[in-house]
Order: C-alpha cells, then structure tokens, then sequence
C-alpha cells in the first residue's frame, strides 16, 4: 500500500468517526464498541504512517534503526546488518 493511500483512508476513518460521535445514536453499546475500535485502529494507523514518513523522509544518515515491522508470515526474519565500526 502506497503512503499517500494510507494517509487518505486515515483521513476518511477520522471523518467518519467524527460524524459516527456526533450522531443521534452514539450512545449505543454497539457504536460505542465499534467506534472505540475505530480510534484505535486510527492511532495505529497514525503511527504507522508516523514511523514510515521517519523512515522516508528521516534524517539521512541517522544511527536510529527503521522501525521493526511485524509480519504475521511464517517466513523467517531478516538477520539485522552488521555493525559497522
């Protein structure tokens, strides 16, 4: 998934739980739970975003590891680089 796409559906899930908060049935259990899910998978996605943009557009030659990603592959993980002295 392209960044600029991940931004605009981060976009489109803040509108939409804005509009879901400011509804005449907020106060429902059910949109309760869904909309608190929803803010959670916004501040993941906030995140996500975050760290990808750091490692984008992050200070070039930083020392600072890219941030691990989880994968849910069985795939075994990539041995880190080696340190350089």
């Amino acid at each position: 998934m392209r960044l600029s796409v991940l931004l605009d559906r981060t976009q489109d899930l803040r509108i939409a739980l804005r509009h879901a908060r400011r509804s005449a049935v907020a106060r429902d259990p059910m949109v309760d739970q869904c909309t608190r899910m929803g803010f959670r998978a916004l501040v993941m996605s906030e995140k996500l975003s975050s760290d990808v943009e750091s490692v984008l557009f992050g200070a070039g030659d930083s020392a600072a590891p890219a941030p691990e990603l989880k994968s849910d592959s069985a795939a075994p993980a990539a041995s880190p680089p080696a340190q350089q002295p």
